[in-house]
């Protein structure tokens, strides 16, 4: 890390927390974290992205996992993400390119006038893991488990104990 990015404030408190929890992480800019995250649900884990806006007012989290998803089910996978967009507002679910590459989801923090609050990025960080663990778990079942949308969050809401 170089010396003007380790200085500043919202990456030590970052770079902090992913430190703390085992994450690989990688400081590109003042502005910007690379990370990638073990998964409790799937074999590859996700990869991350902290983006701080340019007066640290607010930080975008934006968390991926590849996927390939399988043509014929692509329209279960939509319904899965529809329903669990409805309960992550405002953040957002979605598929990147037509082939369901991607599962993308962010999720935008604002912080106070005081700056970036180690306990909000905590809070919000948890908070779209366990959003993205069940998406990504409900989005399998569907795709490669051959379930339909319902069906597969439910398996999450037995499996993991909460709705997505």
């Amino acid at each position: 890390m170089g010396k003007a990015i380790g200085n500043v404030p919202a990456m030590k408190i970052a770079s902090a927390m992913a430190k703390r929890r085992g994450w690989d992480h990688d400081v590109m800019s003042t502005h910007q974290m690379f990370l990638v995250l073990p998964s409790e649900q799937t074999s590859r884990g996700y990869y991350a992205e902290f983006m701080f806006a340019p007066d640290y007012s607010a930080c975008t989290i934006t968390l991926r996992l590849h996927n390939e998803l399988i043509a014929e089910r692509i329209g279960e996978v939509q319904k899965v993400i529809e329903s669990t967009n409805k309960v992550a507002v405002p953040a957002r679910f979605s598929l990147i390119d037509e082939y369901g590459h991607f599962l993308l989801y962010q999720v935008e923090i604002v912080f106070s006038e005081t700056g970036v609050s180690a306990d909000l990025l905590e809070a919000k960080a948890n908070e779209a893991v366990s959003r993205f663990d069940c998406c990504a778990l409900a989005v399998m079942l569907a795709n490669l488990g051959d379930k339909s949308a319902e069906e597969a969050l439910a398996c999450v809401e037995d499996k993991l104990g909460r709705n997505c």
